[in-house]
């Protein structure tokens, strides 16, 4: 295991007890998405990432390194999520991204790792984040949250981590921002590990892959505030009492985590191609 993927460990054992919601796929997810993209690099852009990464290291392996590095630079807990409530239809950075968010930071990252005036260990940093976000964006939650009244005051349910839920069997309890981070990306890879679950994402969504690469981060951002509000949050009403999530939600959701995961990648691929290898 390289040093990476034991602090991206630590940061995911760190977060799941911490009392600061959690915000981000599972450290598999992040993993799955790393690879799918680096099936899609360019060759430019591939010999430049291993280059900035260095020996042993993959865009899997630092995966998860944003998360790891928030438990030290607080500042960077709001980067990683757009809370953006479902009655609004789409993105509005004016709006939105008034405030640092995923989605700016995005673009950001984007633009920092292109600049060639800046030092490697600079371009090395904005590279582990772009990965990261890219993969936090296309988790819906990251996108979406539900309005409602908190002690008689208007709120909202924090991207799903106020909604509690039983995963599986009552008692067993979660959230559904954590059913969406661990539960279901778990469930989808059942003995795979990431590598290999990438390759077989790449397999079956391989001819989409040039369809779903298109657009831009805004775009990208409704989109996945979209299946928020039209998929995620269908059948977990609010509710006192935890509503249970078990194999039926599963089964209704599949195929949005696995076209989530590929579509991170492919668009990360995008992303790192034309800041490193055109």
């Amino acid at each position: 295991m390289s040093a990476f993927r034991r602090l991206a460990v630590l940061a995911s054992i760190l977060a799941l007890a911490a009392p600061a919601p959690a915000r981000a796929w599972g450290p598999e997810g992040h993993e799955i998405v790393g690879w799918v993209a680096q099936l899609h690099l360019t060759e430019k852009a591939r010999a430049r990432v291993l280059a900035l990464l260095g020996a042993g290291e993959s865009l899997a392996s630092v995966s998860n390194w944003a998360d790891f590095v928030r438990l030290e630079r607080r500042e960077t807990a709001s980067w990683h999520y757009v809370d953006i409530p479902l009655a609004d239809e789409r993105y509005e950075p004016e709006k939105h991204g008034a405030r640092p968010c995923v989605t700016e930071k995005l673009k950001e990252f984007a633009k920092r790792l292109a600049n060639a005036e800046l030092k490697d260990e600079e371009k090395l940093e904005a590279l582990k984040f772009l990965i990261h976000f890219a993969g936090d964006l296309h988790m819906p939650l990251h996108c979406g949250t539900r309005e409602l009244q908190i002690d008689g005051k208007p709120g909202t349910d924090k991207g799903g981590n106020l909604a509690q839920v039983w995963w599986k069997k009552e008692g067993e309890k979660s959230n559904l921002h954590q059913v969406w981070d661990i539960h279901l990306v778990r469930a989808c890879l059942g003995e795979s590990n990431a590598k290999d679950y990438a390759g077989a994402l790449e397999a079956q969504f391989k001819d989409q892959a040039a369809k779903l690469a298109e657009g831009d981060p805004d775009a990208w951002t409704t989109e996945s505030h979209g299946f928020a509000r039209e998929r995620v949050y269908q059948n977990v009403p609010v509710s006192e009492r935890p509503v249970l999530l078990g194999d039926a939600y599963f089964a209704a959701n599949k195929d949005l985590v696995e076209r989530q995961l590929y579509a991170a990648g492919v668009r990360l691929a995008k992303l790192l191609n034309a800041a490193l290898g055109e």
